[in-house]
């Protein structure tokens, strides 16, 4: 009756211990999913909050050029001038923050033709500006 009752406690001790080990592994293969969860969603946020950066140096260059444009006055060039580098700056680490994805990249080359555009039509009209073609100037906006 005693070895009966000690293999019963045994028993019952293993389940328990099997529980506990397999609770265990469960946790720490949540707390691993859970980890690389946030470290995508915090690679997805810095790519998002560059690309604003990008939209916010891209209307800096705009207000600049068009203060310049509007003034004559060279000081509104200082923060187009400082977009212009800011854009370059920023499209180059958001090229490298989405390195290892081949479609994002693609988006990005498509992107930047954009900005490369906006940014070619923004200097041309302070190059016009700069000749006093204020009449072109008219004619292209």
């Amino acid at each position: 009756m005693a070895a009966k009752i000690k293999t019963t406690i045994s028993l019952i001790i293993g389940v328990i211990l099997f529980l506990m080990l397999s609770t265990l592994i469960y946790s720490l293969f949540t707390v691993n999913k859970l980890k690389s969860n946030l470290k995508i969603q915090v690679h997805t946020r810095t790519v998002i909050l560059t690309l604003k950066d990008n939209l916010t140096f891209l209307l800096d260059a705009e207000t600049g050029e068009r203060g310049f444009i509007i003034t004559s006055d060279s000081s509104y060039l200082q923060p187009y001038n400082i977009a212009i580098q800011n854009i370059s700056f920023n499209t180059s680490h958001l090229r490298s923050l989405i390195s290892d994805n081949p479609v994002q990249e693609k988006n990005l080359d498509s992107l930047e033709k954009y900005i490369n555009l906006k940014v070619s039509y923004t200097k041309d009209l302070i190059e016009l500006k700069y000749k006093g073609d204020d009449k072109k100037i008219k004619e292209i906006m």
